[in-house]
């Protein structure tokens, strides 16, 4: 009989956006194999299609005495294995820690983040389609609606809603006239008096004339303002896949799921500090796990490697813990990354979706 066979898989799926990512890798070959696929219910059903990949691309090569790695214990595999008969001579299934398929969970995100990519248009424009979408967008709060202008304005017309965004008592620019009209759009679509009344202000004492307050303040029409929306989205193409992101997510109503993951995480950022730190351990990666936890012991945290994922990691930690802890753990953070200073780059404070985003897959929403 010939040698094992060991061939790796694992399973990166999105709750929010329903689309997996499947990585497997033949150390028989060291051929990496990815895939992605939307419509997937939950990760139990994403982790059981990564193993049947594998299990394919044992049979595609003919390959006897598998040995078939995965890294989630409650699998049900006995319809799998009867299956397999008569298609593989020898085989075994073996269940080892996260940590050992790491390589293969890499290739699974990059899968799904691609299917993403490649679904976000699409869901866009379904919801476009909606009859309520004018209404959708109004209920917006006023920041996120001025960020959603700020991406079809004009270079002056971007840094007089910055300024604003900002609370700054005067743009940098004057508001020119032909520009008026762009901002009666933005004036008219938020939804709280107050909110407009302070955007006019702002905008009357930073124009180059006096305004007519009436046919600045009178609105157009709905299909007006739809067309105006759908501006916004069309210019998204325009923009790199992370602006893009950011955006689609303001003006995408929220769904009941999102609403629900707000008020967990709420609720777990109120816990006591212990439980907030055994989260964050649990949450963590092998290769973080020891750093977070000699941290929050006061023990000295060795000096380890890096990556993109550990600074998200942390910057997740930054958020949840209390504000009284906030300062020092930032701190303790950011100086172990002077030295690098790409990764350095990414440890800033981010928009809250971010947060949320990542604490989906770990947060309980039953």
């Amino acid at each position: 009989m010939t040698d094992n066979i060991f061939i790796i898989s694992d399973a990166s799926y999105s709750s929010r956006t329903k689309c997996a990512g499947l990585g497997v890798i033949d150390l028989h070959t060291g051929k990496k194999y990815s895939h992605s696929i939307s419509n997937i219910q939950s990760s139990h059903v994403a982790e059981y299609r990564a193993l049947l990949f594998s299990v394919r691309i044992a049979i595609e090569n003919g390959y006897d005495n598998v040995v078939f790695v995965y890294d989630n214990r409650a699998l049900n595999l006995d319809t799998l294995k009867l299956w397999l008969v008569d298609k593989i001579d020898s085989y075994q299934f073996l269940w080892l820690k996260r940590v050992f398929v790491d390589d293969a969970d890499k290739l699974a995100r990059k899968a799904r983040s691609l299917q993403e990519k490649l679904s976000i248009k699409d869901t866009v424009q379904k919801r476009l389609d909606d009859a309520n979408l004018f209404q959708a967008f109004k209920s917006y709060s006023q920041s996120k609606i001025i960020r959603a202008f700020m991406s079809i304005a004009s270079d002056t017309e971007y840094e007089i809603l910055k300024s604003y965004r900002y609370n700054q008592l005067y743009p940098p620019v004057l508001v020119e006239e032909s520009s008026l009209d762009f901002f009666s759009d933005v004036y008219n679509l938020l939804k709280a008096k107050k909110n407009r009344q302070r955007f006019y202000k702002f905008i009357n004492r930073s124009c180059s004339k006096n305004i007519d307050v009436t046919q600045f303040q009178i609105p157009k029409s709905q299909e007006h303002y739809i067309s105006v929306i759908k501006n916004i989205i069309d210019k998204l193409s325009n923009m790199d896949d992370t602006t893009k992101k950011r955006i689609v997510n303001n003006l995408l109503p929220p769904t009941n799921e999102h609403q629900k993951l707000k008020a967990k995480i709420k609720k777990l950022k109120q816990k006591p500090c212990k439980e907030i730190r055994a989260f964050c351990v649990d949450i963590a990666k092998d290769k973080d796990k020891q750093f977070l936890k000699n941290y929050f012991s006061a023990k000295k945290a060795e000096k380890y490697a890096m990556d993109r994922e550990s600074v998200e990691l942390f910057l997740v930690v930054y958020y949840l813990l209390s504000q009284k802890c906030k300062s020092s753990f930032f701190n303790f953070i950011k100086n172990r990354l002077k030295a690098d200073k790409k990764l350095s780059k990414l440890f800033y404070v981010r928009e809250k979706e971010f947060y949320l985003n990542y604490l989906r897959n770990f947060i309980n929403l039953k």
